[in-house]
């Protein structure tokens, strides 16, 4: 009786084990779940993992699990549910780390196009590892594409000592070009190519560079070996045709109208409607600065009938008419062909041209500046850390405007003309080239005539002698207005006296200081 009483009960425990062993696992909806996973089967798995938060809601490692699988999946709504309910959980472990959760939901804001919140949550990556490539990588180039170069500075220079690639060492050269920090653009773009050798952007960014610190045999060199292997046509033409004023630039006056024929040889081939009316723009201005007004005046007359309302042509082709005319007899008070000649080299290419054509500014604007500092909630000293440096950023651009050279000086006053939506046409002679420059500028249209002083002092305020002055110069050259940009604030009767110079616009340090944004 007992040995039967004894195999009952061994057959009972074996039953009992089978089933703890064996069939209970099966049902479990975890461990179902994570078989599933292993097969590729997500959507079931997902369904399992599911069930286990019935009864514990709070599961932070079944949360991430979930994540990685609607990731997985490409289903980021999903995924940023599961990632921002392990935040609000806030408990972590070795299978849960918190900061693998912050890379995983800033990734998935990213690929469903929320940038604002992209931007915010790498923020949040760079506090939990401040050696995060990844992170820098986003921030800086994000920033970039919101056109807040300076922000994106100091995060590429971070990146760049954290990641070797292209694309890093290249979005630091563009963000130095911008930030006319032209030496570094060139170091930048050199290392790029280092890796990249044959990158067609990346060497007409540095030919640029290298253009505006005046080494245009180097930039010529570069350009050189991209003209002969490239085979895409707007390549062609944007590089044939830098090459072409580069070596207008280093006085190589045959060579680049030599360039400049053969590009519109090239474009006419292409049958490149927009390229050839440049292409004749440019040809009659070659020949004028060669002296050869007939030649000028023949590729213009073959842009007017092509489109007469193109640029200036109309004009132009009146100036050079008379001055074949009247070869020897000019009075010395009319226009002179020649007296357009520095404009066209000096506006060959607008000043956001490359940014234009690098391809790294973002369709979706956000305010960024708001992010930053917005991000001060939740104790992220590492927002508040990014807005006091750009503050103070913000409160040395005037002191570095103050202290550039008279050159550097000129071409930043140049650049904010621009920035204000008008093109330079000449700068004029000065009283003390120390204290400011004073430029003559028009619409983009050239409607209007606008007279700009701008004005760095330091130590005195602008007095109401200076701005009426000002004034008389505005009528005098019968411009339609004057803008008057100042480091210094204004005397009290200088304030007073503006009620009645209706032509003069001033701007004041502090906004003098904001146009410097993007600039110093």
């Amino acid at each position: 009786m007992q040995i039967y009483f004894f195999i009952t009960f061994i057959l009972v425990m074996a039953v009992f084990a089978f089933y703890l062993i064996i069939i209970k696992p099966k049902q479990d909806p975890y461990t179902k779940a994570v078989s599933l996973s292993k097969q590729n089967r997500f959507q079931e798995a997902i369904t399992e993992f599911k069930k286990t938060l019935y009864s514990n809601p709070d599961s932070a490692g079944v949360h991430y699990k979930i994540a990685e699988l609607y990731i997985r999946q490409k289903n980021y709504e999903q995924a940023v549910y599961h990632l921002n309910e392990i935040i609000r959980i806030d408990k972590y472990s070795v299978e849960v780390e918190k900061q693998s959760v912050i890379k995983n939901l800033a990734k998935a804001y990213y690929f469903l196009d929320d940038i604002e919140k992209a931007f915010q949550t790498y923020f949040d990556l760079i506090r939990e590892n401040p050696e995060d490539a990844e992170a820098y990588y986003h921030v800086a180039f994000i920033a970039l594409g919101q056109e807040e170069f300076e922000i994106a500075q100091r995060y590429f220079e971070k990146l760049v000592k954290l990641e070797d690639n292209f694309e890093s060492f290249f979005g630091a050269g563009i963000c130095s070009y911008q930030n006319n920090r032209n030496e570094d653009a060139v170091n930048y773009f050199k290392e790029a190519l280092s890796i990249r050798p044959n990158s067609d952007i990346a060497i007409l960014a540095i030919a640029f560079a290298l253009g505006r610190i005046e080494k245009y045999s180097e930039a010529i060199s570069y350009l050189g070996k991209l003209t002969e292997r490239v085979a895409d046509d707007n390549v062609i033409y944007i590089s044939k045709r830098l090459l072409a004023f580069l070596n207008l630039y280093a006085g190589k006056n045959e060579e680049g109208s030599g360039i400049m024929n053969e590009l519109l040889k090239f474009v006419q081939e292409k049958n490149l409607q927009e390229e050839i009316k440049l292409s004749l723009f440019d040809m009659g201005f070659a020949s004028v600065k060669n002296n050869q007004l007939d030649k000028a005046y023949k590729y213009w007359n073959q842009l007017y009938q092509l489109d007469n309302n193109y640029e200036n042509i109309k004009d132009l082709l009146n100036v050079i008419k008379k001055e074949i005319d009247n070869a020897g007899n000019k009075d010395g008070f009319e226009n002179s062909i020649f007296d357009f000649v520095d404009d066209w080299i000096s506006g060959s290419f607008p000043e956001n041209f490359l940014w234009k054509i690098c391809g790294l500014r973002s369709e979706k604007q956000i305010d960024i500046k708001n992010v930053m500092v917005s991000a001060k909630v939740k104790g992220r000293e590492s927002f508040k850390t990014d807005t006091a440096a750009y503050e103070s950023e913000s409160d040395d651009r005037l002191d570095k405007f103050l202290a550039l050279s008279n050159e550097n000086f000129r071409m930043i006053s140049n650049r904010l003309i621009f920035k204000l939506g008008y093109k330079v046409k000449e700068i004029l002679n000065t009283y003390r080239e120390a204290d400011g420059v004073d430029i003559l500028a028009g619409s983009q249209d050239n409607s209007e005539k606008i007279l700009v002083w701008v004005r760095r002092w330091k130590g005195s305020n602008v007095g109401e002698i200076t701005l009426r002055n000002f004034a008389q110069a505005i009528n005098d050259i019968k411009a339609q207005k004057g803008l008057f940009i100042t480091s210094a604030e204004l005397t009290q009767a200088a304030q007073s006296s503006l009620k009645t110079l209706s032509k003069v616009r001033i701007f004041y340090p502090q906004e003098t200081n904001e146009l410097l944004k993007g600039l110093l």
